[in-house]
């Protein structure tokens, strides 16, 4: 049967279409999105949700096999299979090395999969394909797609042909499904003319979609609708240069939209958007004058002032005894043409973003972690990034006697394992910190040393963790070499850990173990007996089984949506005018045009689709030309919300991204709309409130280098004297300097009074830093000749006896100096002298008393102060208030 296409002036209208009407209103609806159907299920009595779904969601059922994830893990397979032993031969220029090409096409496996299917979906042929149009890698994706068309028990089986009761039974399944709970269902199914398919606001199409559409269209009627304004024809032709390729007419609307300021208040400035496009802008300025565009400064702005209104409508919801989902209750929609800023807000507001997934838990990252590591071409672990075996010793899985513990020894030991590639080398490096512990045991200055503070039990019971992970992951993949592998055997041996140690942890509550117990279906439920692929393959397709089976609403609810959720989203007001604000942001030049989203995946591209390739079929031109015109549907979702939307509406722009300066949107420049910056206060940070640190105070006793700490920073003196009971180094620049300092004061110790030479000075150092390299292994040569040169400098400069020669004695106040400097390491800053005077001020012991008395510190705040001696803070990386604003660079007075 013929596919029909019909447009609609006003949405809010439908139902006054006479010229089709009656005739949809009974059928099966499609909507491009669950936010269109939504809408239109609130505005429309005669459209329910069940009656109404997403053509996706009947995809799924219709073509269900090649939507199965199991077939998706197979098809992976088979690709990375076929990357191996296909014959590139013929095609590999002359002195290009095959085996880099493969390489290459390993790399972007991903890519050559989505490629792959799109050219499934679309039903091209390879022998009608033009190789000398393409590139190299188009004529290897080629070759790839052409050996697995050939194959014979391929996993890339795309239904064919479908008989009407297949194609009924898909469509009783997602209605079904699109009911849910309905206690009317089987009334409600029954009422649906399965006959009559009605598609709605789809613009961009996917070749599975335009595969459904003509599938549904050999055995009952389809209707197409969208709307059309032909008064903004510039704006809205990009819909006509989309649905005049199904080779049908389009039978545009008779009825007219008349604009009601009453209803839609930024209809003027639709109008003049929409008469501007349409080169009929001469008044423009003075019919505009009533708005303004906000200005924010970057993405992060823009996210707190999301987050602000997002907070203020929890707060709202709350009072109302969480009646309804947060969303209802923000006085502002927001709307983004960036969906960057939707990344920001996932770190405020997790919850809101759909239920956390299996891989995002600890645990989860265990498995993502030792993936990165195993090498299959060694058999073993190789560590490329440390944040990996972190990310395993805190997962759980490891066991230790108390929470946290191997995590906490292997951050104190971090700075030694730097250069360490392997779990071997970082256990002999553990043995080399116990030794030499005991050998400088009298050594008190080893205390301030980050990995030297660590107790022979936690080296102990980290070398077990460490050793530990070795045997697991050797467990894991021992079946898995440089050869092909059974992907079921690995699975299985998750399927083991899961059980055994995840589910009988302590750590694991009631919410996880249900999560676990999904995964657990799901791993039940794959298909996987003879999908057999390299390492690598395993890797990338691991996020599809380990995740849980989904639950009932637990999906994302975008705090800022997208542009093409406007249609949808503006209907669900329906016809009352309400006191809520839409808020149109990101109009910048850069994202209204920007088609990122909508790139083909590699290597496919344009020239690819119109050149090496003859666009025969109607399918073919829809998918190309909805791609290209992506660019245009920005424009008109933004006129569409400007005209339809039934609340005001705020404009506004981020001005830098990503270094980069945004322009308004052009358009609005011409218009003279005048821009303001935003004024709101930006939520940096959304944090849950903790309870506070208490330090226990009773009974200490204080020093003269506490009273500088508090001075200094309060909250330095939390950290490191309330907390650590000591100063702690632990990244490589503060370890460089504070070896300096241990040997500057230990040649001025072990020589005052002596007459001082230079070259045995500089042997005497150089064999005590030799000496030394076993405490600090992070110190390359290069770094030891600047440390001797450096050493030797400070000597002359301020140790020597510039009249007789001799290294100076060490008196009381002397003593108390090299102290200072190895706590602070310096004692005095060239940029600001008088500063340095009041941290170090001469004090006693009434005033240390005093001023750290139980008393005054229960009632401490212990805020942050950025000053000259942040760089050279131990506490740096935690308090990070020097990455705030940097202060000016520090340096110690020699």
């Amino acid at each position: 049967m013929p596919i029909r296409i019909y447009t609609y002036s006003n949405p809010y209208c439908l139902d006054k279409e006479s010229n089709y009407w009656e005739f949809i209103k009974g059928g099966f609806q499609l909507c491009v999105s669950q936010t269109l159907a939504n809408g239109m299920s609130g505005l429309y009595k005669d459209f329910y949700l069940g009656k109404l779904t997403t053509i996706a969601k009947f995809i799924n059922y219709l073509f269900d096999e090649w939507q199965d994830e199991g077939t998706i893990v197979k098809q992976h397979a088979e690709i990375d299979n076929l990357i191996s032993s296909s014959d590139l031969n013929g095609i590999i220029p002359d002195g290009i090395d095959g085996e880099k090409v493969r390489a290459s096409l390993r790399l972007n496996r991903q890519e050559i999969f989505k490629s792959i299917r799109i050219m499934f979906e679309l039903g091209m042929d390879p022998d009608e394909m033009d190789d000398s149009k393409m590139t190299e890698d188009q004529r290897y994706l080629k070759e790839i797609f052409r050996e697995i068309r050939e194959s014979k028990h391929s996993a890339f089986c795309l239904k064919e042909s479908f008989t009407k009761e297949e194609v009924d039974e898909a469509i009783s399944e997602t209605i079904r499904d699109a009911l849910g709970d309905d206690k009317d269902k089987e009334k409600k199914a029954a009422e649906i003319d399965k006959d009559i398919i009605v598609v709605h606001g789809i613009h961009q199409f996917t070749p599975l979609m335009l595969r459904t559409i003509e599938v549904l269209s050999e055995s009952r009627t389809v209707i197409m609708l969208f709307n059309y304004q032909p008064d903004y024809s510039n704006i809205y032709q990009t819909w006509l240069n989309v649905y005049q390729c199904f080779e049908t007419s389009v039978l545009q609307s008779d009825h007219v939209f008349r604009v009601s300021p009453k209803y839609e208040p930024a209809s003027d400035l639709a109008d003049e958007f929409g008469k501007l496009v349409n080169g009929e802008g001469r008044m423009i300025v003075n019919n505009v004058t009533n708005y303004e565009i906000v200005e924010f400064d970057s993405m992060t702005e823009f996210a707190g002032y999301i987050a602000e209104r997002f907070e203020k409508a929890l707060k709202t919801r709350e009072k109302d005894q969480y009646k309804r989902s947060p969303l209802y209750y923000m006085d502002e929609q927001i709307y983004s043409a960036n969906d960057e800023v939707n990344d920001i807000l996932k770190i405020y507001f997790p919850d809101q973003f759909g239920e956390r997934q299996f891989l995002d838990y600890p645990i989860g990252h265990f498995f993502i972690s030792i993936m990165n590591m195993w090498d299959p071409e060694t058999g073993e672990l190789h560590v490329n990034d440390l944040d990996d075996i972190a990310e395993c010793l805190s997962s759980g899985i490891i066991s230790e006697p108390a929470k946290g513990q191997l995590l906490s020894a292997f951050n104190d030991c971090r700075l030694i394992f730097e250069n360490e590639t392997d779990i071997d080398g970082m256990i002999r490096w553990l043995k080399k910190i116990k030794k030499e512990k005991k050998r400088y045991a009298e050594k008190e200055y080893l205390n301030r040393i980050g990995y030297f503070r660590v107790d022979e039990k936690q080296i102990d019971k980290l070398s077990e963790g460490l050793d530990s992970l070795n045997q697991i992951a050797y467990k894991f993949f021992e079946d898995f070499n440089s050869d092909n592998q059974n992907f079921k055997k690995f699975y299985d041996k998750v399927r083991d850990l899961l059980i055994n140690r995840a589910m009988e942890s302590d750590d694991c509550n009631e919410e996880f173990k249900d999560i676990i117990s999904r995964v657990l279906e799901r791993l039940n439920e794959s298909k996987l007996e003879d999908t057999n692929a390299s390492f690598d393959c395993l890797r990338d397709t691991m996020q599809i089984y380990l995740t849980q089976v989904e639950k009932k609403n637990t999906g994302a609810n975008w705090i800022a949506r997208n542009y093409e959720q406007i249609d949808g989203d503006i209907l669900r007001n329906g016809d009352q005018w309400t006191t809520r604000t839409n808020h149109f942001g990101c109009i910048s030049d850069e994202d209204m045009t920007n088609s990122r989203n909508r790139d083909y995946p590699w290597p496919l591209d344009d020239n690819f689709f119109e050149y090496a390739q003859a666009p025969v079929d109607w399918k073919y031109q829809v998918y190309v030309h909805s791609r290209h015109e992506y660019r245009n549907f920005k424009r008109y979702a933004l006129l569409y919300g400007l005209q339809f939307s039934r609340n005001k509406v705020i404009l506004s722009y981020v001005k830098h991204d990503n270094k980069e300066d945004n322009e308004l949107y052009h358009l609005f420049k011409i218009m003279n709309i005048p821009v303001v910056k935003n004024t709101s206060r930006v939520a940096l940070m959304h944090l849950e409130p903790v309870a506070y640190i208490t330090p226990e105070y009773q009974g200490r006793r204080f020093h003269s280098i506490d009273l500088y700490k508090f001075r200094m920073c309060p909250y330095r003196f939390l950290l490191e004297t309330g907390i650590e009971d000591n100063t702690v180094y632990s990244d490589d620049y503060l370890l460089k300097q504070y070896l300096r300092v241990i040997l500057e004061n230990s040649y001025r110790m072990n020589h005052q009074n002596e007459h001082y030479f230079e070259d045995s000075a500089r042997q005497e150092i150089e064999d005590t830093l030799n000496r030394l390299n076993q405490l600090f292994p992070f110190v390359e040569p290069i770094d030891k000749m600047d440390i001797v040169r450096d050493v030797i400098a400070y000597i002359q400069n301020y140790e020597v006896n510039k009249y007789t020669g001799s290294v100076i004695a060490v008196k009381e106040k002397d003593k108390e100096y090299m102290l200072k400097r190895e706590y602070f390491l310096a004692a005095k800053v060239k940029e600001s002298s008088d500063y340095s005077k009041q941290i170090f001020a001469e004090t006693s012991d009434q005033e240390i008393n005093a001023m750290l008395s139980e008393n005054i510190l229960c009632l401490e705040r212990y805020t942050q102060k950025l000053n000259l001696f942040c760089k050279l803070c131990g506490v740096k990386n935690i308090c990070l208030e020097i990455f705030r604003s940097k202060p000016r660079t520090t340096h110690e007075e020699r």
